[in-house]
């Protein structure tokens, strides 16, 4: 299966996007594709593609934003209203560019991890944006039984409420 994922990424099926919120999934998946095949240097080189996604969403946002100002002072908003209207103009890419510092602080722990390093993997796993039962299982793996028992019990009781 994650061989299937690499091999899908050179083919039109699975190619990259110029939309952040739509290309970051597809790169978690490729770096976790690298991670579970343990090839380190491409998990690397997919993370720092994050950085050039976060670049693009603020530029969207800046964008997005400016044009927010532009009609404010067009329509003839007060002070007050256009600082609303430009706020609101930017909150959707800036849920987006959280969401992907989340993937990529999630991409980084799994270097980590292939590097021996359990402190800073299991820091980035506290702060990855898997569901609970995925992480459960990360902390199953490392050893922690009691995370792992308390965030499955946790999955478990949310999906029967």
């Amino acid at each position: 299966l994650w061989e299937t994922a690499i091999e899908l990424t050179s083919s039109h099926w699975f190619e990259p996007v110029d939309v952040p919120k739509h290309e970051y999934p597809r790169l978690r998946l490729i770096g976790l594709a690298h991670f579970q095949l343990g090839q380190k240097p491409e998990l690397e080189k997919t993370i720092t593609q994050f950085d050039s996604l976060i670049e693009t969403a603020r530029t969207l946002q800046k964008s997005a934003q400016d044009k927010a100002s532009e009609k404010a002072k067009t329509d003839k908003k007060s002070d007050k209203e256009t600082e609303t209207l430009v706020k609101a103009a930017g909150k959707s890419a800036e849920g987006t560019i959280k969401q992907i510092k989340k993937y990529q602080t999630e991409l980084n722990g799994l270097v980590a991890e292939l590097n021996g390093d359990k402190e800073e993997s299991l820091k980035a796993l506290k702060q990855s944006a898997r569901p609970k039962w995925a992480k459960a299982l990360r902390y199953l793996h490392h050893g922690d039984l009691e995370t792992a028992n308390k965030l499955s019990e946790e999955a478990v009781t949310k999906s029967t409420h």
